[in-house]
């Protein structure tokens, strides 16, 4: 008897190690730890020689853009978590930077206002909850929905 209940509890016991300390804590459910933040993304093929500035609202980043492969680049704007799902201006810039024999790019001025999303990866009920909008640039159309 007593070598059935240690056998249960061992196997009880690695299942509540893998969950976490807070996978139980959100009323009973299990969550799990995804992260996320709250945001606005653009995705964008950069011009040499160009610096861009991304401004939602009075918050701005500035610099080239992460790269995401050999074409493609991201700025990204974190907001504060409690921004709420409401409507936002967003803003890319271009400027083009001095530099002998490289053809200058045409100045970048384009925005659009888009609704922030709520999102919670882990499922309702748990956190984080984040609100978020992606979008890509499109020379023909401006800033457009990436989703």
């Amino acid at each position: 008897m007593t070598m059935r209940l240690w056998g249960k509890l061992g196997a009880i016991v690695p299942l509540l190690a893998i969950t976490g300390c807070g996978a139980f804590g959100n009323e009973g459910r299990a969550c799990t730890d995804i992260g996320a933040e709250s945001g606005v993304s653009v995705l964008f093929d950069p011009e040499p020689g160009t610096a861009y500035r991304l401004c939602v609202g009075a918050v701005c980043t500035e610099g080239e853009g992460a790269p995401i492969d050999t074409s493609e680049a991201l700025l990204r704007v974190r907001l504060p978590d409690a921004v709420g799902a409401k409507k936002v201006t967003v803003r890319l810039t271009g400027t083009p930077q001095f530099s002998r024999g490289i053809p200058k790019p045409r100045r970048l001025d384009v925005s659009t206002r888009v609704t922030l999303r709520r999102t919670q990866p882990n499922g309702p009920g748990c956190d984080p909850v984040a609100y978020q909008a992606a979008l890509r640039y499109e020379p023909a159309k401006g800033l457009v929905n990436a989703g």
